[in-house]
């Protein structure tokens, strides 16, 4: 019996008129196989979300506790991808590593509250600190997680940062000492002192969530203190300085608020209501002096 020629398919099922068949044969001296490609079983959704958690929960404590690393990130990202094969077990797993997040951001607040009596110089460096290295961590933790997947329209770093204003506005005494010190910055800030900015930056980059405007814990003091200022500013100017040099001032302070809208984070929710406000302080109330002047 003759052999087959070297470029005739393996199998004998194709016909002589197959595409497959007439491509090989002007093709001389190639062998083609045809792959047969396994079916995948389908498995339960807990057995991949069961494995993720089982790799990804000792890690987050590692993260958050800065010890050594000792997991594998590609093994727990694939577990994790695994898991997201399932929509359900997926945002599952996603609500598990948030409840682990909060344990740790709670120590962090408790320990917080046991420096509310530290003073300011000290009090604000640590809350500082705190607030970029949680960040830091919820990074190396979006790294394994397989970040790209989102709950709603959310992603796990968008989930994930909301946890820290969430729980620093039910921690009321660490929330109140805050709350005071920051105004005072910004007192101090709208009256030409030295202040770091860039503290106050980081800080409120953080806070600046959706439990941020919704707890409304900052936003009536902040206003508050804006109408006492610019009050203050008004009457001072307006009974030392002639028409001319009083605008030139508002001008001035008018400016400077629209940049503190712009740079910091928390200026801008509010932007509408205070620029309203101090304009009103500073102009429309005084609008009959100036013009009898």
């Amino acid at each position: 019996m003759n052999p087959q020629p070297i470029n005739r398919l393996i199998t004998d099922d194709h016909e002589d008129n197959d595409p497959a068949n007439i491509s090989m044969k002007t093709t001389p001296g190639l062998r083609v196989f045809k792959p047969i490609i396994p079916d995948i079983p389908k498995r339960d959704p807990k057995i991949y979300l069961d494995d993720a958690w089982t790799k990804l929960k000792p890690a987050i404590r590692t993260i958050f506790l800065d010890e050594p690393q000792d997991y594998h990130c590609s093994e727990i990202f694939n577990a994790v991808h695994k898991a997201w094969w399932s929509k359900s077990s997926g945002e599952t797993l996603y609500k598990l590593i948030l409840e682990e997040c909060e344990i740790y951001i709670s120590a962090a607040i408790q320990y917080f509250e046991s420096h509310c009596d530290d003073d300011p110089s000290v009090f604000l460096p640590l809350m500082e600190n705190c607030c970029l290295e949680f960040r830091r961590k919820l990074q190396d933790l979006c790294s394994i997680a397989y970040e790209g997947h989102t709950v709603g329209l959310k992603s796990l770093w968008d989930l994930g940062i909301e946890l820290f204003p969430k729980h620093l506005c039910l921690a009321s005494k660490v929330r109140d000492k805050l709350l005071s010190i920051n105004l005072n910055l910004i007192r101090d800030q709208r009256l030409g002192k030295a202040v770091d900015t860039t503290q106050l930056k980081n800080l409120w980059v953080l806070l600046h969530g959706p439990w941020f405007y919704k707890s409304g814990f900052f936003e009536k003091p902040f206003m508050d203190c804006a109408v006492e200022f610019y009050s203050a500013e008004s009457l001072q100017f307006k009974e030392q300085s002639d028409i001319p040099h009083y605008l030139k001032h508002v001008e001035q302070m008018l400016r400077k608020e629209k940049e503190n809208c712009r740079h910091l984070y928390f200026f801008r929710g509010f932007k509408k209501s205070l620029m309203e406000a101090v304009e009103r302080i500073l102009l429309r109330d005084h609008v009959s002096v100036i013009l009898e002047k």
